[in-house]
């Protein structure tokens, strides 16, 4: 999905024959009438797209020139009528793009991704329908095409819970008296297969081991929280390829092994069509007899995790809703590392398991990475640090 970020970048694309299509639209200037914005949000939001105002178009409907609009309180009003003229509203980004001559003028970038609550009805003016879009415009949807958006929309509806049970099921990893499991999935919603194929490499990216070694070493440099942790992520120590995606370890080369020591256990699976999933086998192991679990490395890892997806999704052009999932297994009876050499009074887990999970858009995962882990990692620290420690913020 194309999301320009400069007024150079729209005045190439015109050069260079930017046209209309199922997923694009660009408009001149922002409708006055409610309902002729709800129409545009409503038919983009089945199958994803970007609309542009600020850019006009010549006697055939094909874009041609740079007609910067006013930029003050537009986002602001475009907000308003999705949530009040579209039932239920669908997500979207917007984004402003200023002129160079007159910053107070610029352009509307609204990012519209394909929205597993579809179809969403223009509710605005006694209007009631449900609008997609042809090759170029919008079109009232038939019986037909509402039917086949409500049957996606059950599909979506995935049981998140369940996903995680598979994850475990797929590592398959049995457990150990003396280590706490972390486990991280993450599942596009939408997504086309073969969604990383869509990725366009560079020239010394041709090779999958320099590609991930590139990705991973750059999520390495991205602090996820103020202090270390191990095992940490970083460039993977072996990579195979299977029919479904990449299985890469990144730090022993004993995957699969019996006797593998979990202490420094850490395998990392992308898929073809962009579901990725983490394991580490020491969420929580044996210190002095004790078993402690480090708030740190989950934290950590799950920042990491995240930013490098986020990565990911963007190289590849995928702008849509993905599920995302922790869960950590055999932590009961443990003890806080966070807490370990300080003098609270430490509390053993009581639970065994641990899971929590969430749907988030991706655009903006890789900036947004820490705080999203911040909701799938924090009501674990809080029972385990009785809320005194927080991995993310503390040194």
């Amino acid at each position: 999905m194309w999301i320009p970020k400069s007024e150079y970048e729209l005045q190439q694309a015109i050069d260079q024959g930017l046209d209309e299509s199922s997923i694009f639209d660009a408009k001149r200037e922002i409708a006055t009438k409610s309902k002729s914005i709800a129409i545009d949000i409503a038919a983009m939001a089945n199958d994803g797209g970007v609309i542009i105002y600020g850019i006009g178009e010549d006697e055939h409907g094909r874009p041609n020139q740079l007609v910067p609009i006013d930029l003050k309180g537009a986002a602001d009003r475009l907000t308003r009528i999705v949530q009040t003229c579209l039932q239920e509203p669908p997500q979207i980004h917007i984004s402003t793009i200023r002129s160079d001559i007159d910053p107070a003028k610029g352009y509307l970038v609204v990012v519209v991704p394909p929205s597993p609550r579809a179809p969403h009805q223009v509710v605005v003016d006694k209007e009631l329908r449900f609008y997609g879009r042809d090759t170029r415009n919008n079109i009232p949807l038939g019986e037909g095409q509402i039917a086949q958006l409500y049957r996606r929309r059950q599909e979506a509806e995935q049981d998140r819970s369940s996903l995680m049970g598979n994850l475990v099921h797929e590592f398959a990893v049995a457990p150990h008296p003396d280590y706490a499991f972390l486990y991280l999935g993450i599942w596009p919603i939408l997504a086309a297969e073969g969604l990383m194929d869509q990725i366009v490499r560079t020239q010394d990216e041709q090779h999958d081991s320099v590609f991930f070694a590139k990705l991973l070493g750059q999520a390495q440099q991205y602090q996820a929280i103020p202090s270390g942790y191990y095992p940490e992520f970083h460039q993977p120590s072996s990579i195979h390829r299977t029919t479904k995606g990449w299985l890469m370890t990144l730090h022993d080369q004993d995957r699969g092994k019996p006797g593998r020591r979990y202490d420094s256990a850490l395998d990392l699976d992308v898929h073809d069509n962009g579901h990725a999933r983490l394991f580490c086998g020491r969420a929580a192991s044996q210190v002095n007899g004790t078993l402690q679990l480090f708030e740190g490395t989950v934290a950590g890892l799950t920042t990491h995790f995240l930013w490098t997806m986020g990565q990911i999704y963007s190289r590849a052009g995928y702008v849509g809703t993905v599920d995302v999932g922790i869960m950590v297994t055999g932590m009961k009876g443990a003890l806080s590392n966070a807490l370990a050499n300080t003098l609270a009074e430490p509390t053993r887990m009581t639970e065994d398991v641990y899971t929590r999970t969430t749907r988030i858009s991706t655009i903006g995962l890789t900036e947004a990475s820490r705080n999203v882990a911040r909701t799938l990692v924090m009501p674990l620290v809080r029972a385990s640090t009785r809320s005194l420690r927080d991995p993310f913020l503390d040194r």
